[in-house]
């Protein structure tokens, strides 16, 4: 049976609240949490200790953009990749907590995992999927950037469009980032695929998927990763190559652009060829190829139960999308959105013409040359999100402080309809918060939502790396050096090796699905730096 690496990275929006009368910055705040983490978590530093690889084979760090991050060990099933993703959760408050009780600087922080920002920056944060594959990846983009175009009707995060005034929601809100089919950016130009090629091992290619949402179900996340990595194997190895013309687009983005925009998973896009399909069809397209080779020998022993799950999931898309209310993100999100509105006095319908209203007068008021003032949507956001609800000396990331231009004067139904955005915005931030305080973990806690994947242990991940990839020698490495604290200080870790400098032994882990490792010295040559998230 054919074998695949999948892993996750999952950047988190920090928020954090200073104790009574001190003074700090959110890169004082995070240096101060991976200093927690680094006491807390059994590590050993990456390359240029900016992080740390734990004690189950994942990597914490802090990426550019002073974004917490955790990638998760590399995993041989989805199962397992659910595990390791939550693991990530549990460890960041873990650490949390900890910082909490005992630092002098914070009294209160939160983590969440937001996918955009809400704070006028228009940016996002990611969560990006790696693959293993051997097949030629100039040949994968033709076949694969349809499938990852529709996708997002059960593997989107849902939320409010950032990039626009009113109040419009998405089932993928960093679709409204992406504005390039193919590109090897990962920041200033978003792809649908991305060309970028890093692959940790020797002879595998390594899939970047970038357009994706952080989710919070463990179906959609098991979904996520193991239909794409079904995909993608079909892919690998020709089985698709035939199909192109029924599953090209002829504009990707605009098609995505539209998919994202429509709960009701109706909107049409056009096909290279020139018929018009939805984002269901081309999903039901995608799946009837997986169905009509579910026993190649290309697909992972797991992908049975993948293509089994992943056609349940169209068929309850199919005669309703409501039917997921209880299961995926998106439309979670939803049924929440608009039981807000309700209670505010309005429905969906309501919005398209308060929302052109609301463009039309932004527009005027522009053209007037009249200047908008900014104006804090929550000005202690931060203290509302680490649950102080005190007003505390802080200073929030700008991940979650939301500011938006607004004239001085608006319509009455307009303001309202600002300000029934702001508490959209809130509510969109709070789904995806860790811990307790969580909506999403609320609604979980309640029994109000299935989304559960049978054999996910979370708890188990926080402490084992999986046990069929190259993550388990690592994860032994690791637990050896530590054993001997003078050894740990000095020795490194990357993804594919484990570098001893007490003893100038390495250990080098090329294969990623070798599970036994032996030390050898190391050569004259310097170490290898490329530690690049899997």
């Amino acid at each position: 049976m054919h074998k695949q690496i999948l892993g996750m990275e999952t950047e988190y929006s920090t928020s954090m609240v200073a104790a009574n009368g001190s003074d700090y910055s959110l890169r004082t705040g995070l240096r101060s949490f991976l200093n927690h983490l680094h006491r807390e978590l059994e590590h050993v530093l990456d390359l240029d200790s900016r992080g740390a690889y734990l004690i189950n084979g994942a990597r914490f760090y802090i990426d550019y953009g002073q974004h917490p991050e955790y990638a998760t060990p590399e995993c041989g099933d989805p199962t397992e990749l659910v595990s390791q993703v939550f693991a990530g959760d549990k460890l960041m408050l873990t650490v949390a907590d900890r910082m909490r009780a005992r630092s002098k600087v914070v009294e209160g922080i939160t983590f969440l995992t937001s996918n955009v920002e809400h704070s006028g920056s228009h940016t996002t944060c990611g969560c990006h999927e790696s693959y293993s594959h051997r097949g030629e990846p100039s040949r994968l983009a033709p076949v694969m950037t349809a499938f990852l175009v529709s996708r997002l009707i059960w593997s989107g995060a849902g939320g409010i469009d950032n990039t626009f005034p009113g109040v419009r929601f998405l089932l993928s809100p960093r679709v409204a980032h992406i504005h390039e089919a193919i590109s090897g950016d990962s920041t200033r130009h978003r792809p649908i695929f991305h060309t970028k090629n890093e692959p940790l091992c020797s002879g595998y290619n390594r899939l970047h998927v970038i357009c994706g949402d952080s989710i919070r179900s463990h179906v959609g996340v098991w979904l996520k990763g193991g239909v794409t990595a079904v995909v993608l194997a079909l892919a690998e190895a020709g089985l698709l190559d035939s199909s192109i013309s029924e599953l090209a687009l002829q504009a990707p983005v605009s098609a995505m652009h539209k998919f994202a925009a429509d709960p009701s998973v109706e909107a049409p896009a056009t096909l290279a060829s020139g018929p018009r399909v939805t984002a269901i069809e081309l999903q039901r397209r995608y799946h009837a190829l997986a169905e009509r080779y579910i026993d190649h020998p290309c697909l992972p022993e797991w992908g049975p139960d993948v293509i089994e799950w992943w056609g349940d999931t169209l068929e309850k898309i199919e005669r309703t999308p409501r039917e997921l209310a209880t299961t995926f993100d998106w439309a979670i999100k939803r049924e929440l959105f608009e039981q807000h509105l309700n209670s505010r006095g309005l429905t969906v319908d309501d919005l398209p013409a308060l929302n052109t209203s609301l463009v039309q007068e932004l527009d005027k008021k522009k053209n007037e040359n009249v200047g908008p003032r900014q104006l804090s949507l929550f000005p202690q956001l931060a203290s509302i999100l680490a649950g102080t609800g005190r007003v505390r000396r802080s200073r929030p990331t700008t991940d979650i402080v939301m500011r938006s231009q607004e004239p001085e004067t608006l319509p009455p139904e307009l303001q309202e309809l600002l300000e029934i955005r702001r508490e959209l915005c809130v509510l969109d931030l709070r789904f995806g918060q860790l811990g307790e305080a969580g909506i999403f973990n609320q609604l979980d806690a309640a029994g109000l939502i299935d989304h559960h994947v049978p054999g996910v242990d979370v708890e188990r991940a926080t402490k084992e790396a999986p046990r069929d990839t190259r993550a388990a020698a690592r994860s032994r490495a690791i637990q050896e050096l530590r054993a001997e604290p003078e050894r740990a200080r000095k020795s490194r870790v990357s993804w594919n090796a484990v570098y001893d400098g007490h003893q100038g032994l390495q250990i080098r882990l090329r294969d990623p699905f070798q599970t036994t490792a032996v030390w050898e010295n190391v050569p004259d040559e310097s170490w290898d730096d490329d530690d690049t998230p899997y």
